[in-house]
């Protein structure tokens, strides 16, 4: 899903889902998987004073949680990103 509003100068786009795989059986694997992310992009006016015009501000946030078990073994992961760059 994305939104942008072009008086702001600005678009964005939102990701969100789950993975699920699961067995009934003994002894089989048990896999599940949520995540986000989020993607926001500006571009200043400045940048074209700066004669930057195909630079842009962009805000990054990812979320990913995975976890995975099985009778003998249980493995979980959480992972937070955030970052923010400028292009030119």
């Amino acid at each position: 899903m994305g939104l942008e509003m072009p008086k702001l100068k600005l678009t964005s786009d939102v990701k969100i889902g789950q993975n699920r795989l699961e067995k009934t059986q003994s002894g089989t694997d048990n896999t599940e998987r949520t995540f986000a992310n989020l993607n926001i992009y500006y571009k200043p006016s400045l940048f074209n004073r700066l004669k930057l015009q195909d630079g842009m501000l962009f805000l990054r946030a990812f979320i990913n949680n995975y976890r995975f078990s099985t009778q003998s073994r249980n493995f979980r992961e959480n992972s937070i990103t955030l970052g923010c760059n400028i292009q030119y």
